[in-house]
């Protein structure tokens, strides 16, 4: 695999302490088992084949002495690697690959099956860690913007000749790079994974945010408890009402009528054993002031639609978002799973205290304390309605997520009751156009609603905001800083790069950043598009079920394009010939080179029209944007 300088030796294997990435490939005649030293870049690999056999002493060594890092590797890789070490053959590997991937066969399941057994190893998997449902290594590598998008060369059941084995050498290669580039983005999570891993004495590295939250209540509710707590029994005829906290007195006859009607309702549980919300609260349209706003099991929403405002001499913008706004209703409404206590509250209590001990405590340690614990307290909502969970409570989570809407939608009464706008609203938040000279108004309606609920919330001035709808939006901070939701997030809009930049493909987004400038300071769009050297703006990324064709060729399951000057051809799913979205005059582009010179830059300029136009930018965009 690669020149010499790439593999790792016997003799440097055993000189210190070191990080592994592994990747598994399995073939019929061939397996192969390959690490890549994360701090050198260099590679050792294991194989099966009818010409080679595992080297036990040195995996072996692997395995007791350094941490191994992998993705999804729980549920394939590990158990694939001892079933090698015990000694199976290449087809009997193969058989069982394909009984972990095609059958979902359980782990316990194998090992009885194939007589082997899983030992410990100091292991990470990724792949909960990594922000995102169902999204493969292949997937990351495009939201990475990586050098190279690569399937598997050849198909798994085909013996593989020796000249197709280096291929898929190389392909593993591939794989054990993009692992360590997820890996570096990711550290910083796993670091916060083991602080709280070392207070609560568990090994949360491979969980996401749910399940450490699942890990630590269950852990330390049974602790307290002195026996066990298992998932309740599931009960999908089960009819959920909701109880309207004390302090829901709405004013207007608007507010009380949906009021009325959600504590009439009477909610049933989907498939999935998470409540519905009924059609009649569904279909609702509640008119508060100018604006209207829908309810749902995920949250409040207003129904704006290219919509812009600007703070200016009369009139200021604020966003008031509610701090901790779940955990907060949990705790204001001593709300627990009826089939766990009052304990639950007791530690979800005690984890909310520790935190902001640690929150108003100098130092990394306890910053990092303080950020570890937030993981728990936010990911145990996650959980309340997932019937797999120990702390599944779909009447806990149906109340916390009414309450939300109907305390916002009770501050927003408030507010317009004032005459004073409320302009938009989602979740845990509203923004608000206020007039500068009625600022106190608006503050002591705020805090009257905060001491009246129990909650906090924190304010931020906004420039401008422009919204195509109240989830794809551009705001402008009062320091020129920028917020972006849905379509518009880009590079300038990110905080923590590293983990945003995993949440969301990426599809063009110079042409965001170019409106983002214009907007802010009048830079005009063609200069911003026409400067910029870097294609990984230029490019959409997207993942294609049954992999994406271009003029008959194959390019893979997630493929990767630019809108190339006079191409008029589309990218299509191989399976049944249909386009895949804004490819239209798309040239793929699955390796990074040279930056292209055949770009359609007018392409580019116009979707920049389009969105200032979504955006409800109301001048003649035409006469203000200028040329370069």
């Amino acid at each position: 695999m690669g020149n010499e300088n790439d593999i790792l030796s016997h003799q440097e294997l055993f000189q210190k302490k070191r990080t592994f990435m592994f990747d598994i490939e399995c073939y019929p005649n061939f397996f192969l088992a390959s690490f890549m030293c994360y701090e050198t870049g260099k590679t050792i690999s294991f194989e099966s084949s009818p010409s080679s056999e595992i080297n036990l002493v040195d995996l072996d060594w692997i395995l007791n002495n350094f941490l191994i890092v992998g993705f999804n590797s729980r549920n394939y890789d590990i158990p694939m690697l001892f079933a090698a070490r015990s000694g199976l053959y290449t087809n009997e590997l193969k058989t069982l690959s394909d009984e972990l991937i095609l059958e979902d066969f359980h782990i316990s399941k194998a090992e009885k099956k194939w007589k082997f057994k899983i030992g410990y190893c100091n292991h990470v998997d990724i792949q909960e860690v990594a922000p995102g449902v169902m999204i493969g290594l292949k997937h990351y590598a495009g939201r990475m913007h990586l050098e190279k998008l690569q399937d598997l060369p050849f198909d798994p059941n085909s013996q593989l000749t020796q000249d197709q084995a280096i291929e898929i050498r190389n392909y593993c290669k591939n794989d054990l790079e993009v692992t360590a580039h997820l890996y570096s983005r990711l550290e910083q999570s796993i670091k916060l994974r083991e602080q709280l891993g070392l207070d609560y004495e568990l090994d949360l590295r491979s969980k996401s945010d749910a399940q450490i939250a699942e890990s630590v209540l269950k852990n330390e509710i049974e602790s307290r408890k002195g026996k066990k707590i298992s998932r309740p029994k599931k009960d999908r005829t089960a009819i959920l009402k909701y109880k309207v906290p004390d302090y829901i007195k709405p004013k207007t006859e608007s507010l009380k009528s949906i009021v009325e009607l959600v504590k009439k309702a009477e909610f049933k549980l989907d498939e999935g054993g998470r409540p519905k919300m009924p059609d009649a609260i569904r279909k609702a349209k509640i008119q508060i002031g100018q604006s209207i706003y829908n309810m749902g099991i995920g949250g409040l929403h207003s129904t704006e639609k290219k919509q812009c405002f600007t703070s200016d001499e009369q009139y200021v913008l604020v966003d008031r978002d509610v701090a901790s706004y779940y955990p907060q209703i949990i705790l204001n409404q001593k709300l627990h799973p009826y089939h766990i206590g009052k304990e639950f509250l007791n530690v979800y209590q005690s984890i909310v205290d520790k935190r902001l001990q640690a929150k108003a405590t100098p130092g990394k340690i306890a910053k990092s304390t303080a950020d570890s614990l937030k993981i728990t307290i936010n990911g145990a909502f996650g959980k309340l309605g997932s019937e797999y969970s120990c702390l599944y409570a779909p009447q806990l989570l149906l109340q916390v997520t009414l309450t939300g809407q109907l305390s916002l939608l009770l501050l927003i009464e408030m507010i317009e009751s004032r005459g004073i706008s409320v302009v938009s609203a989602n979740t845990d938040g509203i923004v608000v156009k206020c007039p500068r000279n009625r600022e106190g108004e608006f503050k002591d309606e705020v805090l009257f609603w905060e001491q009246n609920t129990g909650f906090t919330t924190e304010e931020t001035i906004y420039r401008s905001i422009y919204s195509r709808d109240v989830n794809n939006y551009i705001a402008i901070g009062e320091q020129g800083d920028f917020k972006a939701k849905g379509s518009y997030v880009c590079d300038l809009s990110m905080k923590n790069k590293d983990r945003e930049s995993l949440m969301k493909n990426p599809e063009f987004t110079i042409c965001n950043e170019a409106v983002m400038l214009f907007l802010r300071d009048g830079t005009s769009i063609e200069k911003t598009i026409r400067t910029c050297q870097d294609i990984r703006k230029f490019v959409a990324v997207r993942k294609v079920n049954g992999g994406a064709i271009k003029n008959g060729k194959y390019l893979g399951k997630v493929v990767r394009w630019y809108i190339q000057e006079g191409e008029f051809g589309m990218i299509e799913y191989a399976k049944n010939g249909n386009k895949v979205p804004n490819s239209d005059g798309g040239c793929p582009v699955m390796n990074f080179g040279n930056f292209p010179n055949d770009i359609n830059y007018e392409w580019y300029h116009e979707r920049c029209f389009g969105i200032l136009k979504d955006l409800g930018y109301g001048r003649k965009i035409e006469t203000q944007l200028g040329l370069f």
